[in-house]
């Protein structure tokens, strides 16, 4: 009885800390009116998760968060409008594309996907190497790239889940303010970490 008390606290504690988190990144993300709170509320989601997946115990959620969002603020910026300018010149790029699909080249058609799923895979590594690593943007950028190509079954294992809790918040759409960002996070950050860990352990091989 016991037992099974313990794994109905802990499971109702985390549903707790996913609503908990998710209700942050909204609040934060509108705290810098949408566009220069996004990144900055997504970073500190992914440091807030990364300390979860580690063990850590967070008491002061709030304070963590306020914390994260402050320092990262300027530099996950900067990195937010390189993406977005990159994500434009795709879009005018498919735009284009769409029009004349007939005329263009099959090696312009194919490139402009191939260098599309790059970006979003690069997209999708770069905050938890962001938050994981001490190291240079430049470097960060470089990181996630490597990673991308290094470890594609992780990678694509990200992909899927970003999937999966948008396609099961479409058809529970009350999951969207509470649970969504958060499960994406935490499950992103357990899949990045034991890649990363995987890394570490082959260069210290070496």
């Amino acid at each position: 009885m016991n037992a099974i008390i313990e794994k109905l606290y802990y499971f109702c504690e985390w549903i707790s800390k996913l609503a908990h988190i998710s209700l942050l990144w909204f609040v934060f993300t509108l705290l810098g009116f949408g566009i220069f709170g996004i990144m900055p509320a997504t970073s500190a989601l992914f440091s807030v998760c990364r300390k979860w997946v580690q063990g850590e115990h967070i008491t002061q959620l709030n304070k963590i968060y306020w914390t994260y969002y402050k320092r990262d603020f300027k530099e996950i910026n900067f990195v937010g409008f390189i993406f977005f300018i990159i994500g434009l010149i795709l879009i005018i790029n498919f735009n284009i594309l769409f029009l004349d699909l007939t005329t263009l080249p099959i090696i312009i058609s194919l490139s402009t996907f191939i260098i599309a799923f790059i970006y979003l895979c690069l997209l999708i590594n770069f905050f938890p190497v962001f938050v994981h690593y001490d190291i240079s943007l430049f470097n960060c950028f470089k990181h996630a790239l490597l990673i991308t190509f290094i470890q594609p079954i992780r990678t694509l294992s990200m992909l899927f889940w970003f999937m999966f809790v948008s396609i099961l918040s479409l058809f529970l759409p009350i999951f969207i303010p509470f649970f969504t960002i958060g499960l994406i996070g935490l499950g992103f950050s357990w899949i990045s970490l034991s890649g990363y860990a995987k890394i570490s352990n082959h260069s210290n091989a070496i």
